[in-house]
């Protein structure tokens, strides 16, 4: 299995993460086991700080960070 390497800022006050496709893809294409669940429709719109971003579906992943 290849490292993946993505650049975040934690929030251990936040609920939910929102990540670029391209982070659950590295770690589906180097064997980590993720189910994509779409969210029907257009998808929903959330707003972080002054922008709209589409999104389109969730995965459910229990990420442990060393700092």
């Amino acid at each position: 299995m290849e490292e993946v390497k993505i650049r975040i800022t934690p929030d251990s006050a936040a609920e939910v993460s929102i990540v670029t496709t391209a982070f659950p893809k590295g770690l589906s294409d180097n064997g980590t086991c993720l189910t994509q669940l779409n969210i029907p429709g257009a998808g929903a719109v959330m707003v972080i700080g002054n922008m709209l971003i589409s999104v389109s579906g969730q995965v459910k992943q229990d990420l442990r960070f060393n700092m």
